[in-house]
């Protein structure tokens, strides 16, 4: 086609429907006419325009072009243009690549695939860019991208999963209330910035989520106990309890605060439970283990059984050669008297003389 020096009347030619023509004006030298002829042929559906419009996107010198094409291809949505509108995520100038991620929000579920292999792509920026049109299609089946995107290592891509995450339980609450969804969820405790709203999701699935929660409350590698422990005194399902009560055992200290907590919320009155009753054996037992760290553990959780059947063996620990066992069964004798001798083991030894028939007969602390 040889060009004139005249700007074309593209709207003219639109309402005749001159497609043909429209294609020559996208190699008019003039940008605006390019431009506008691009825009044209979006209004068109033009499915004819789209290798050219891919040409002008990926190559034409004018940035107002590129962008024109890329909002032409997702108008046009043909899916030849998906693979070059993510290739040009990566453009620095703002324009092209805003208007890319916008199209690939028009092309919806045949893009998913393709957006979803780009989210290994080495730059943080393009990631989050491809997090935020995931977001934008509302689409059930861009959960398990987003939620893959919450273990981004980079903080910017993780927080783009979570907007995106949220925008779509406005949408589809129903999706996030799934229990395949809870490891994912658990793995996003372990992210400062994702913590409160992953806890607040797991509340919400609630019973479903505690065979999963229980398993990982007991799990001494589990860096999020504490979290877990305080999330199913929250649900409070009765599922819960033996999970809890293991994790009474814990090495953190945290962890141990907040079973003991959630099992007060799971119920006031636990200690009469059977499988709580069952567990003091395993307690008492563990006072005798090899292992120091054991000991100490099974003394610290009888402080929150408050059983008086424990003070003999809880006395014996008092002699432990480990001053940490020491310590933790003086807490709890003093939990289950009301006596604070410490570590004085002649001492307790003469109060529980005098006192030893007092609790020869009681199931439960005074």
């Amino acid at each position: 086609m040889v060009f004139g020096l005249f700007t074309p009347n593209l709207e003219k030619i639109k309402k005749t429907r001159n497609i043909p023509k429209l294609l020559g004006y996208l190699h008019h030298p003039k940008w605006e006419v390019r431009k506008g002829a691009a825009q044209v042929l979006a209004d068109m559906r033009a499915v004819q325009a789209v290798d050219i419009l891919i040409e002008l996107l990926l190559r034409d010198w004018c940035a107002e072009v590129r962008g024109s094409a890329a909002l032409a291809l997702g108008a046009i949505q043909d899916t030849r243009a998906i693979a070059p509108l993510i290739q040009s995520l990566t453009e620095v100038i703002i324009n092209i690549k805003k208007n890319a991620a916008q199209a690939l929000v028009q092309m919806g579920e045949a893009a998913i695939p393709a957006l979803t292999a780009a989210l290994s792509h080495r730059d943080p920026e393009v990631r989050q860019q491809i997090v935020w049109v995931l977001g934008e299609m509302g689409d059930m089946q861009t959960l398990k991208p987003l939620l893959r995107a919450l273990r981004d290592d980079h903080w910017t891509v993780r927080q783009a999963a979570l907007n995106a995450l949220n925008k779509l339980d406005q949408q589809r609450p129903a999706c996030l209330q799934e229990v395949s969804i809870v490891p994912h969820l658990l793995a996003a405790l372990s992210k400062k910035e994702l913590r409160d709203w992953a806890v607040r999701l797991l509340i919400r699935i609630g019973r479903p989520a505690v065979p999963t929660l229980t398993k990982f409350v007991q799990d001494a590698k589990q860096e999020n106990q504490p979290y877990i422990a305080w999330i199913l005194g929250e649900i409070r399902d009765q599922e819960a309890l033996p999970g809890l009560l293991a994790a009474l055992m814990s090495d953190q200290e945290d962890t141990v605060v907040a079973a003991a907590a959630a099992l007060e919320k799971l119920d006031p009155n636990w200690r009469l439970r059977q499988e709580a009753r069952k567990f003091i054996s395993t307690l008492l037992q563990a006072l005798h283990d090899p292992q120091a760290e054991k000991r100490r553990q099974a003394a610290k959780a009888l402080q929150f059984f408050r059983e008086p059947t424990a003070i003999p063996a809880l006395l014996d620990s008092l002699a432990d050669p480990e001053a940490a066992v020491q310590t933790a069964a003086a807490a709890a004798l003093d939990a289950i008297t009301g006596k604070s001798y410490g570590k004085d083991l002649s001492r307790w030894n003469k109060w529980w003389r005098v006192h030893q028939g007092d609790y020869s007969t009681c199931n439960s602390c005074p």
